[in-house]
């Protein structure tokens, strides 16, 4: 969907599902994997890992206007967990970060990418305007997120 702001249109997208049995043909669910938060939240580029057992899943989030210069409309990374990959339970407060005091990422993080390396999971983003001030990575024992 597009929305027009100030003249401009934005896109509006959120998170849905697809599966392949083979890689190459795929099946697409429409619906949203968890609700918005709010009518006009997007949100998109999401990572997923299985961690002890757990589906976590990082992602971006922002509001349709008003997120290019910062602010509470800027993009923030999400969490959200599942048991089974297919029911999601949306968990904001656990994505282990949040914009910094000042710097380089004060005002945005958006395009989270998670992995994981022995025993440490490393999560990737970009900062201010969608990575203009840098870009950089935030770092969390694996073994937090090996429980429920």
């Amino acid at each position: 969907e597009w929305r027009e702001h100030e003249g401009v249109k934005e896109p509006l997208y959120r998170i849905v599902a697809a599966r392949s049995r083979d890689g190459i043909h795929w099946e697409r669910d429409a619906r949203p994997l968890f609700p918005p938060a709010h009518e006009g939240e997007v949100t998109g580029r999401p990572t997923v890992l299985k961690c002890g057992g757990i589906y976590r899943m990082w992602f971006s989030k922002r509001d349709v206007t008003g997120f290019r210069s910062g602010g509470a409309n800027a993009y923030r990374i999400g969490y959200a967990w599942s048991t089974d990959g297919d029911t999601w339970t949306r968990a904001d407060h656990l994505a282990g970060i949040d914009v910094s005091a000042e710097g380089w990422d004060s005002e945005m993080q958006a395009y989270p990418f998670v992995v994981r390396s022995g025993r440490k999971l490393y999560l990737f983003y970009n900062g201010n305007a969608f990575g203009r001030d840098g870009f950089g990575y935030a770092e969390a024992d694996a073994d937090v997120h090996d429980t429920a």
